[in-house]
């Protein structure tokens, strides 16, 4: 199971870059879900995991929402989750 939600950003040289955020999902682990973080810029490309971090697809989502609202990167992610 995968969701995604997809959001653009000015960067510091004012160029737009897209983020995207995922929900993850690992069968069988006791945390399943988490989150993977993508920034793309057409040029360069970061990402980030953040597995294993939530019980629920709804805890999960309900941090993809807060972390779209603070416009989170993939730098960033893991500090923040």
């Amino acid at each position: 199971m995968e969701s995604k939600t997809v959001y653009e950003i000015k960067t510091e040289n004012g160029k737009t870059a897209k983020v995207e955020l995922c929900i993850t999902q690992r069968e069988g682990r006791e945390k399943p879900y988490g989150i993977y973080a993508v920034i793309s810029d057409g040029i360069t490309r970061d990402e980030a995991y953040a597995n294993e971090r939530f019980f629920t697809h709804a805890e999960a989502e309900a941090a993809v929402r807060m972390l779209c609202r603070g416009e989170v990167t993939p730098c960033t992610l893991c500090d923040i989750i």
